[in-house]
C-alpha cells in the first residue's frame, strides 16, 4: 500500500467472515465498485474521501487558470480528467482490494495531492495506517453484511 511518486494506492482488507464462499467475489466486487464511485463522487464535491473535509479553495491565480482548462473552477482535483480516469481498485486476491493510482504519470499528481508535497494537501488516498472517510467504511460493512444475510 505505497504512497510515493510512482504509485498511490491503499490496501483494504475486507471482512468476508460470514460470507458463503460463492458469494465472496460478487461482495468484493460490488464493494471495489461502490469505494471508486463513492471517492470520485467525493472529489466531484471537491472532498476528501479520507477526512470527509472540503478540500481548502484553489488560489486566485490557479482558478483563474483552470477556469480557461476545465469547466469547474473548485478543488475537485479534476484539470484534464487524467487523474480520476486512472483511478482503479483492483482485486488483489483472498479479502484484499487495492485502490488507488498505478499509473506512474498520475501517481505522481496524486501523490503531491495527498501528501502536500508541492501542492496544498488535499488527501485522496489514506495513508497505511489510515482509512478512507467514517461513512465510507459503513456502507463497505453495510455491502458485506447484505451478503451474509444472503447465505
Amino acid at each position: 500500500m505505497p504512497i510515493n511518486k510512482t504509485k498511490v494506492t491503499k490496501i483494504l482488507s475486507l471482512d468476508l467472515e460470514g460470507i458463503p464462499q460463492d458469494m465472496r467475489e460478487d461482495a468484493k466486487a460490488e464493494v471495489m465498485d461502490f469505494v471508486r464511485e463513492q471517492m470520485l463522487a467525493d472529489l466531484g464535491e471537491a472532498t476528501s474521501p479520507v477526512t470527509g473535509r472540503a478540500f481548502k479553495q484553489l488560489s486566485k491565480a490557479y482558478k483563474e487558470f483552470k477556469a480557461g482548462e476545465s469547466s469547474s473552477v473548485i478543488a475537485n482535483m479534476e484539470l484534464s480528467g487524467d487523474m480520476l480516469d486512472a483511478l482503479e481498485v483492483e482485486d488483489k486476491g483472498g479479502s484484499k482490494i487495492e485502490i488507488g493510482s498505478f499509473d506512474e504519470d498520475q501517481a505522481v499528481k496524486a501523490y503531491n495531492h495527498t501528501t502536500g508535497d508541492t501542492l496544498p494537501k488535499r488527501p485522496l488516498i489514506p495513508a497505511p495506517a489510515d482509512n478512507f472517510r467514517g461513512g465510507i467504511m459503513k456502507e463497505i460493512s453495510a455491502i458485506l453484511d447484505g451478503y451474509r444475510g444472503e447465505g
